[in-house]
């Protein structure tokens, strides 16, 4: 599971940071008032918590989002410039939307602790986290890898007469066919590449 939560660790603190910075993603500006104009300036993930009712918010664990079938996510804050009228304007900590937490993960209240704190929160010391609580049930991503659907290439020491003479300085040719249901129209037959391996001297 460590390939995961280094994966959930690196899109928050990293990759999330790269989208808002993107230069595409600079700067919004408005078809109707050109001088009108809204950046996001930084990004960051808050602590996970739970939101009650009337805009009460409470810390929480995965445990007992487990129990009160809720998803443990945090709030995703982002510091903010625009224009109102002639002046600009800069927020910081805008609330713009919640991402769930990976278990384990830099942002999770189960990372760094003890067995005994873990104990006291009702969790695991053996569980490696990795997954996400969602509405009270526990979901995992899967990685996996697909083989590629195009046939495979060999390589063979050359008798052609046409390719003799670069044969003998490359002493290799491969040859590549394709899958005749993904062949593209215009190729009727196989092709000959030639290439090289060189060794240092």
């Amino acid at each position: 599971m460590r390939q995961h939560i280094d994966s959930f660790n690196h899109f928050v603190n990293v990759d999330m940071k790269e989208i808002v910075n993107a230069r595409s993603n600079q700067e919004i500006r408005s078809d109707a008032d050109p001088k009108f104009f809204l950046r996001y300036t930084d990004i960051y993930v808050g602590e996970p918590n739970l939101e009650e009712e009337a805009f009460v918010t409470s810390n929480v664990t995965p445990f007992q989002c487990r129990l009160r079938d809720c998803t443990y996510s945090a709030p995703l804050y982002v510091n903010v410039r625009y224009t109102r009228q002639r002046q600009i304007v800069t927020k910081n900590g805008v609330q713009i939307g919640r991402i769930p937490i990976m278990l384990r993960s830099e942002k999770c209240v189960l990372n760094g602790k003890s067995p005994a704190e873990l104990a006291a929160m009702k969790e695991c010391e053996y569980d490696p986290g990795g997954y996400f609580v969602v509405k009270g049930n526990e979901k995992v991503i899967l990685m996996h890898e697909q083989l590629s659907k195009v046939s495979p290439s060999f390589c063979f020491s050359s008798s052609d007469p046409k390719l003799r003479r670069i044969v003998l300085l490359l002493n290799w040719t491969a040859k590549i066919t394709s899958v005749p249901l993904l062949r593209p129209p215009l190729m009727r037959e196989s092709l000959d590449v030639v290439f090289s391996l060189k060794t240092k001297e």
